[in-house]
């Protein structure tokens, strides 16, 4: 584990490819900001919707969301 002011980038995730389901809710939109701070390489899976909403990933700070592969679908398909 990390403690405070160190390097976040220096840890397990750093470059590992991580893909996270029902990112766009709460848990799975600080889960995705957590791991692009931590150097992973994150693709958020969020169901479609017709407003094309990316729910409270669209609360996140421009530099983490420019870091994260939106992708919209069903998981079921």
């Amino acid at each position: 584990m990390s403690r405070k002011g160190e390097n976040e980038k220096s840890g397990f995730w750093n470059g590992k490819r991580v893909l996270v389901t029902g990112a766009a809710g709460f848990i799975g939109s600080h889960l995705c900001e957590k791991l692009v701070l931590s150097g992973s390489r994150v693709s958020a899976f969020i169901r479609y919707n017709s407003a094309n909403s990316y729910g409270l990933l669209e609360g996140l700070n421009n530099d983490i969301l420019s870091n994260i592969e939106i992708i919209s679908g069903d998981i079921l398909d």
